[in-house]
């Protein structure tokens, strides 16, 4: 669907190849739209903060180490959290910005990495992304370890 995709779908996927294609999904009424990014193109890393630290100093801790473990020179970046535990997940801002900017999108749009918009699972599981398979393990509803 490039180069010209408009965001008149409520999630577009942009695919490991630099494509963008619509997702048929149906979201809420003022549910913003979303690029959903290839598992391919992103990166995941499970962080326990150091023990005794909690609260917002744990949050502090996964956004500074979000920042400063990035693997791209220009890192996006996404954490989740449960329990203590937080998910970082990190993609290449630039790429994506290079490939949506070309299919006349907003490079800047919110981005939600593939495993995050599927269903939650429990234990271990395989899945089929856009481009392969990945191994996730998840507990409560909770994703803490994804290996490409």
């Amino acid at each position: 669907m490039n180069p010209r995709t408009s965001l008149k779908y409520p999630a577009l996927l942009l695919k490991a190849d630099g494509w963008v294609e619509p997702r048929a999904v149906k979201p809420g009424p003022f549910q913003p739209s979303v690029v959903v990014l290839a598992r391919a193109r992103c990166l995941f890393e499970r962080m326990n903060p150091p023990a005794g630290v909690k609260g917002a100093a744990a949050v502090a801790a996964a956004r500074l180490h979000a920042d400063s473990g990035a693997p791209y020179q220009r890192a996006g970046a996404l954490i989740t959290q449960k329990d203590g535990v937080f998910g970082i997940w990190w993609w290449d801002a630039q790429w994506v910005g290079e490939k949506l900017g070309g299919a006349g999108l907003d490079p800047n749009s919110a981005i939600l990495p593939e495993p995050l918009a599927r269903q939650t699972g429990e234990g271990w599981r395989i899945v089929k992304a856009t481009t392969g398979y990945e191994a996730q393990l998840w507990k409560d509803g909770f994703l803490l370890a994804d290996h490409w």
